[in-house]
Order: C-alpha cells, then sequence, then structure tokens
C-alpha cells in the first residue's frame, strides 16, 4: 500500500515505519547509554547509588524522578555566544537538523493517519498511535522553538524502588504477592525482538534490509536493547514548554478576538508578557539599506530584530535610508510593549467587602517574635508549637462553620500535625479538635481518596456544624472546590508557598527570563526572581478564593506570614496606596487587608487615617471580640442584603 508524506513523495508502509522507527531507536539509544554511563554507573550523589541509599533511608517515592547528570539541555540565563539555544544542543549531540525532523513529522503524519484508518475506535493500538503522534509532535516543536524550550532526561525506578534497590527479585515472588497494593506498580519486562526467544534472548538479530552498508559485517541491526530483561531503572525525557506565548501568539493571529477570563490571572502586566499578548504596531522591514512600512501587523516574539515600536518608527519617513549602526541603535532601544488599549479588566468582588470580609495580616506570635515560615523553621520544634497556638488562637473566635487552613507543603504539614498532637505546652490538637470537633488532613492519594476526604469534610459540616480542614497550596483541595456559606467561614493561610527552589522547571524558568530579556530583549518578561515569587501569590489568590463564593457569603481570611504584612509602617507606599507586601495579591483584596498590631497601646501613637485605616489595632488579646462583632454584623447584614432581593 502506497502513501504519500507532504511534499508529495511516494512511500511504502514499511519505508515510512521504518523512519519513524529510527528516529525512535535513536532516543531511546540515546536516553539508555546516558542513563547507564551517568547514573547507573555514576558515583556520586546523582548516581544510582546515592539514589537507593536515600530510598533505605528516608523512603523515597517510587515515581521519583533523579537526575541524571549532564543530562540538561535548556536556557542557562546566559546563552550560548550571546545568543539563547534552548534544547539545540540536544539535537545536535541526536544528529537531528531542522530538515530531520521536518521529514520526520511528514513520515509520521502520513504513517500514522493511514494506520488510523485502518482500526477499529475501540482498538488498543489507537492510544499507541495517539501516544506516538504526541512524541514526535513535541519533539519537532521543540526543535523548531528551540530556544523556548527546556529538555532533560531523568531515572526512575523501573516499577517501584524496592525493586530498582534490590530488596526485591520479582523472579521470586509471584506479582500478586509482592504488588498487591495498588499504588506500587511491578517493573515491566523489555520486549524480545524477532528472532530471540526466551530460551535464545541474546541471538543474533537479522539484519535489517532498508539500511544500505557496502560490507556484511557493517549491517544494522535494530533492536539491540529488547533481550526481554528486567532493568531497575527506566529513562524518561522531561520536553517542556517555557513560554506559552508561541501558541497564544498563533490562536490570537487565528482569531477575531480572544477573551481571556478566570479569577487568578493578577498580576496583568506579567501574564500578558507570558502570553505575548502585543498590540498592533507599525513592521519596518529592511530591504537594501533602507526601511519600508508594512501594514500594521501582530509582532511575534521571533521579529524583534526587525521590527520598531511605534515611537521609533514614527520617526522615521516611508522610506528612509539607514546605515546598519543607526538600525543597531534602533534596535537597543527597542522594548517589548504591553497590552494598554483597551485596559486589561480587573474586577472586584460581588460582595461588599467592608461588611462581608474581614482580611487580616499577622506578622508577628503572642510573644511578640516574628512569623516567618521558612525551610530553617520546618526543623524547629518550638516555632511549629507557635505557629500551632497561633491557628488556634484564630479558630477558636470563628464562632461556627468550617476553617480551611493551608500550608506550604505536605512535609510542613506532617510536621506540624505531628508536633501538635504530641504538644504538651499549649495542648493544640486539644483545643483544635475542642473547638471545631474535628480535624482532617489532606493527604496525597488518588482522586477516590480525595473524593472520601471532601465527603468526610461536609458531612462534618452538616452533622457538627464545624471542622477543620488542615491542606496545602496548589493541592485539589486549594483548586477547584467550592465551600460555599458555612463550609468555609474562615481560610487561614501560612507562610509564602515559593515553588522548590531546586526543581527542574523552576530553575529553567528563571534561567528563560533572565535569557530573553538579556539577549533579546524581552522586557515584558518579568526576571526570572520575581516570576519565582509571583507562583507563590498564584496559589495565595487561589486558596482565598474558597472562602467568599457568592454575594450572600461572607468569612475571614487570615495571612500568617510577616511577609504578608504592612512594610515601614505604611509609610513607604506605592503610587497607587498599595504596599510592596499587598501588590501581588488579588485586586479585590488588595486594598483591605488589615494589619493585626502587637498589642492594642502599639498603634495609639500613629497618626493619618491611612494607616488607621489599614491597622486591625487591637492586638492578640482583642481579636476575639473584634471577631465576634464582625461575624454578628455579617450575618445581620446578609440576611438584610437577602429579604431585598
Amino acid at each position: 500500500t502506497d502513501m504519500y508524506d507532504n511534499d508529495g513523495n511516494q512511500l511504502s508502509i514499511g519505508d515510512a515505519a521504518h523512519h519513524l522507527m529510527v528516529f525512535l531507536e535513536t532516543l531511546i539509544n540515546f536516553g539508555r547509554n546516558r542513563r547507564e554511563e551517568n547514573f547507573e554507573n555514576h558515583p556520586g550523589a546523582a548516581g544510582a547509588n546515592a539514589a537507593v541509599a536515600n530510598y533505605k533511608r528516608f523512603k523515597t517515592p517510587d515515581d521519583h524522578e533523579f537526575e541524571i547528570s549532564q543530562s540538561y539541555w535548556g536556557p542557562t540565563g546566559r546563552g550560548e555566544r550571546g545568543k539563547p539555544v534552548g534544547c539545540a544542543p540536544l539535537f545536535q549531540e541526536l544528529g537531528l537538523t531542522q530538515k530531520d525532523m521536518k521529514h520526520i513529522f511528514q513520515v509520521a503524519e502520513a504513517f500514522l493517519n493511514k494506520v488510523r484508518s485502518t482500526l477499529k475506535p475501540q482498538d488498543y493500538r489507537n492510544n499507541l498511535i495517539d501516544r506516538l503522534e504526541e512524541l514526535i509532535d513535541r519533539f519537532v516543536m521543540a526543535s523548531e522553538n528551540a530556544q523556548h524550550y527546556y529538555i532533560a532526561l531523568v531515572a526512575q525506578a523501573n516499577g517501584n524502588l524496592a525493586f530498582a534497590s534490590g530488596e526485591e527479585d520479582d523472579t521470586v515472588h509471584p506479582r500478586s504477592l509482592r504488588f498487591g497494593k495498588s499504588y506500587q506498580k511491578a517493573p515491566r519486562a523489555l520486549p524480545l525482538m524477532p528472532p530471540r526467544t526466551k530460551e535464545n534472548p541474546q541471538r543474533l538479530l537479522n539484519p535489517c534490509s532498508r539500511c544500505p552498508t557496502k560490507h556484511e559485517q557493517e549491517k544494522i541491526r535494530h533492536g539491540l536493547a529488547c533481550d526481554g530483561s528486567t532493568p531497575s531503572w527506566e529513562f524518561v525525557y522531561v520536553l517542556d514548554l517555557l513560554s506559552p506565548g508561541i501558541y497564544m501568539t498563533k490562536l490570537a493571529a487565528a482569531c477575531h478576538s480572544v477573551i481571556l477570563a478566570s479569577g487568578s490571572l493578577a498580576p496583568i502586566p506579567s501574564l500578558m508578557g507570558e502570553l505575548n499578548l502585543l498590540p498592533p504596531v507599525p513592521e519596518v522591514k529592511v530591504i537594501e539599506g533602507k526601511m519600508e512600512r508594512k501594514k500594521n501587523t501582530i509582532t511575534p516574539v521571533e521579529k524583534i530584530e526587525t521590527t520598531l515600536n511605534e515611537k521609533e518608527s514614527s520617526k522615521l519617513a516611508p522610506s528612509t535610508d539607514v546605515d546598519a549602526k543607526s538600525l543597531l541603535v534602533l534596535q537597543e532601544k527597542l522594548t517589548r510593549r504591553l497590552q494598554i488599549h483597551p485596559k486589561p479588566l480587573e474586577a472586584g468582588h460581588v460582595i461588599n467587602m467592608e461588611k462581608q470580609l474581614l482580611a487580616v495580616s499577622v506578622g508577628h506570635f503572642h510573644d511578640g517574635s516574628e512569623i516567618k515560615v521558612t525551610y530553617a523553621n520546618y526543623r524547629n520544634p518550638e516555632f511549629l508549637l507557635k505557629l500551632g497556638t497561633a491557628v488556634a488562637s484564630i479558630i477558636e473566635t470563628i464562632p461556627s462553620g468550617g476553617i480551611l487552613v493551608f500550608l506550604p507543603s505536605y512535609s510542613l504539614l506532617n510536621k506540624c500535625a505531628r508536633v501538635w498532637k504530641e504538644s504538651v505546652v499549649g495542648d493544640v490538637w486539644d483545643r483544635l479538635v475542642l473547638s471545631k470537633g474535628k480535624v482532617i488532613i489532606e493527604e496525597t492519594g488518588s482522586s477516590e481518596n480525595f473524593e472520601n476526604m471532601k465527603a468526610d469534610y461536609n458531612e462534618t459540616i452538616q452533622s457538627g456544624g464545624s471542622c477543620i480542614l488542615l491542606a496545602v497550596y496548589r493541592g485539589k483541595m486549594s483548586e477547584g472546590v467550592s465551600f460555599n456559606d458555612d463550609y468555609a467561614r474562615g481560610v487561614i493561610c501560612i507562610g509564602l508557598p515559593l515553588p522548590n527552589a531546586k526543581d527542574r522547571g523552576v530553575l529553567a524558568k528563571k534561567d528563560y527570563n533572565d535569557e530573553q530579556r538579556k539577549l533579546c530583549g524581552r522586557t515584558d518578561l518579568i526576571s526570572g526572581y520575581d516570576w519565582y515569587r509571583q507562583q507563590a501569590y498564584r496559589a495565595i489568590a487561589q486558596a482565598l478564593g474558597r472562602c467568599i463564593r457568592h454575594r450572600l457569603d461572607y468569612g475571614c481570611i487570615f495571612l500568617l506570614d510577616s511577609r504578608h504584612c504592612d512594610d515601614n509602617v505604611l509609610v513607604q507606599r506605592d503610587a497607587g496606596g498599595i504596599c510592596r507586601n499587598h501588590q501581588d495579591l488579588p485586586r479585590w483584596i488588595r486594598r483591605h487587608v488589615k494589619n493585626l498590631t502587637e498589642d492594642h497601646e502599639s498603634s495609639m501613637g500613629m497618626s493619618g487615617s491611612l494607616q488607621q485605616e489599614n491597622m486591625l489595632s487591637c492586638g492578640w488579646d482583642g481579636l476575639s471580640s473584634k471577631m465576634l462583632f464582625f461575624f454578628r454584623d455579617a450575618k445581620k447584614y446578609v440576611v438584610q442584603l437577602s429579604k431585598k432581593h
């Protein structure tokens, strides 16, 4: 059966399949060699021996990804010879050119469409074809936009770490006994490439008739790794796009209008830089030393070298002689422009913020010491005990209903729960249970576990009127779950949920932003450090949104960390009247966060209505009465409001 690629070249199914097999084998052999040389045989901290030792000591999860030494290809923050190259060096190591990748894509498209047309919808091979199509599409996109991608090779245990570490032998025990638990996978054996069999797994493979060679000993034999063995480790290609603007630009160019709406898009300027949402500007093209004005177009990132901003291009006549030096000067002055007309909409809330929401930032404990949730304090039981006392004090001031407590990580969540349960001084856990009846801890696991936990929380609220949920930012409970009315009368956000600073993707994104700003003039992108910090506030925005769900709802929000508090006692404020520590919060809450003073007297000497307006001048001792009055008045207001409508 014959096929044609996009260039009209005739292909047989065998030829097309061979092209794809050679491409996949190139990826497989490269990854396998890196895994063996730079991980399995690596004696250092990035090797398999260290991974096994950490597993035996800390019980590392089976799905943990281990870095393979010298197996990252992506932004470095400085580029290569003054240019951003991204993942391009990997394709050079693989020996694949842009022309090769384009040909692979064309062959794959023709081959997969042909095979798919012969299969029934329920055939399991459709799933294999979809996965193969996705793999090829991602690699082709990465090769075409290399500076915007990073690719890494990581190692994972084959099935589970008990097998990879040698604690279990897959040939001794039946799979059903050893891997009976749903969360533990059995190791997978490699397939056998014919004419190999179980009895003869190392039999010489047949030579490939489609790979021409001059001599018999040079003949290519595919599938050398397919010997039926069960390796301890697998390798995984991690391929991530660092700029969604590539796809957004194509979408915007194909549509007359695009409406992007969500409750957690702020801060808007950085979002628009990430999505490359730029306004139409006059494009000026260099033709034989002259500049020729073209019609208004959407300016993509790739045309920055030959595009002038509106201010600079207005100084030029339609055809003005410009020498190379002048052109470079104009390019250096070029700055990326954000969409400002029409002004992006950041809507307020549907509720009366003064009467239906009490938002408080707290930067100190009862004894006046600073609340700053950092990794150093994770290991400090005294700090965690003080934190538990502060949380219990807040929860006790909320009359009834559900209270959601969000922490930066599962690690901190579990440590807090353990310290609070074991506390002798303060009896933190007993205070929580006595106040609201039950405490539920969010756990990692399957969707079934999540649904059971959510049902348990809801049933406790319905039967007892109150419940406490300890959860994490970016977890399932913090995003997409609606806690209406009594299901969330209070939200307590602890710490600043910064991403893992050592995470491969986080490091790549920080270097990408810095590299694009420095080497490509992408001043619309914020710096890597600012991007890193904003991720914490995007996670906080999701958690804050769990509290108020409709116009008749009410509740309180507490931000526990000194980094959420106003700086310099409300003296240094930006032009918009918002302190620096609140600028990245959602617009609906920015101007309504009040700082809890250390005591009532500390606020008496303050002058100016602005300072008084942004202070909750009662201290810890007076918080209970403030909360009592707020919930009493908020409930009355909502009842009256419901009668009017």
